[in-house]
Formats: C-alpha cells, structure tokens, sequence
C-alpha cells in the first residue's frame, strides 16, 4: 500500500519517478516480495562475472559432466539443466554453496573445491553455450493452470521464464521434477531465499506441479 502511493502510474506525475500498473506489474503479489534489502542486486552482482569460458569447459568436463551432461543439459529429471543460464545467477548460487549459505548434499562438497576463478569460468562456460533440452514426457499437472499461475512468477523470472535480471534465474526449459524440488524445498526452508521462502510458502503441492509443468 505504502509503495504505490508513489510508484502507481497516473497522469501528471514526474516522468523520473518509476511508475507501474499495480496489477500488470505483480498481480496480486506484495511488493516487499521483491523489493526487499535481500534482494539480489543486478550490479554488484554481475560486475563479477569476468571468466574464461574455455578454463570452465575444461573444469565441466572435470567435475560436472557427470549429472550436468556434457554441454550443460542434464539426464536426469530432477537436476537442473546449467546450459543457457545467467552467469551472474551461477556464480552468485556456486559462490553461496561454496560457503554454506546454501546447502544442498552433492553440490556443497563440490562447490567447496571451486576456487573464485571455477566459480566465474564455469559461469561464463554455460552461460556461452544454448540449451537443447529435448522434449519431456507429459506431466501430471496442468499446464494451463500453471501458466495462470505463473503470472505471479513474471515480475522475477519473466513471462516465458527467462529472468531480465542476471541474478535470477532462467526457468524456460529446466526438468519439471527439478522445479518441483527445487520449490518443495523452499516451502520447507531447506533451501534459503528470503524471496522464493515467502512465495513458495503459499503453494499447495498441486500448484508446484502445475507451476513445473
């Protein structure tokens, strides 16, 4: 309420003051979920990522090939495909596995073998390379609910999926039973952000579903 007694577009108001349609911009989410001081900020955040796409081929190959597939798409449902994502986002979910503010039982040990210059050069490796995905067997939500649903998604993640902002991920073309995990584990907080923590909380299991498919 308070934020759009500022930012609500309408006539008259300074072309300088960001403005938005309340209900385009975020349905009928809260702007905090957000707009927040832990939000990832697309600067900082980016500015870091300055690998050798080569050196981070060669330490794929070495280490994450096995569940990652051998251009960054996976084989197996329930991880996630690194072709095509954000660098920023990579390095910045690497860097935060490496030092335990994200915990997850294989890729923590991992990670924590990764020096800065793994962490940018794998960024910048997958982030070069096209994500191919073949197609997945039906699921067994719907997908037209889960595209109504996904509105509440658009104003992070973008309304086909691919986030506009670095840190945040692409979700176009990742394995549906990657997604559900990935979001029954932040509903459970097992899986930290303060932003995902408060949305996932409100999905029952059918939406996580539909939301994957």
């Amino acid at each position: 309420k308070l934020c759009t007694l500022c930012h609500e577009a309408m006539p008259g108001r300074p072309a300088a003051q960001p403005q938005i349609d309340p209900v385009q911009h975020a349905g009928d989410q809260q702007c905090i979920v957000c707009h927040n001081p832990h939000s990832p900020k697309i600067v900082a955040v980016a500015a870091k990522v300055k690998g050798d796409a080569a050196a981070g081929a060669r330490k794929h190959a070495e280490i994450c090939a096995a569940c990652h597939g051998p251009k960054g798409v996976s084989a197996n449902d329930t991880w996630p495909n690194l072709a095509g994502q954000h660098p920023a986002y990579l390095a910045r979910i690497l860097a935060a596995y490496k030092s335990g503010d994200q915990k997850d039982i294989a890729m923590t040990p991992m990670a924590q073998g990764l020096s800065d210059a793994d962490i940018n050069n794998l960024a910048a490796y997958y982030g070069s390379l096209s994500c191919s995905a073949w197609p997945v067997g039906k699921g067994t939500g719907s997908v037209a609910a889960g595209k109504a649903l996904a509105k509440n998604c658009a104003a992070c993640h973008g309304a086909d999926g691919v986030a506009s902002n670095p840190a945040w991920p692409i979700l176009a073309a990742q394995k549906p039973g990657y997604l559900v995990n990935a979001l029954k584990a932040f509903r459970a907080g097992l899986r930290k952000d303060p932003l995902m923590g408060g949305v996932a909380r409100g999905l029952s299991d059918t939406d996580i579903t539909n939301l994957a498919d």
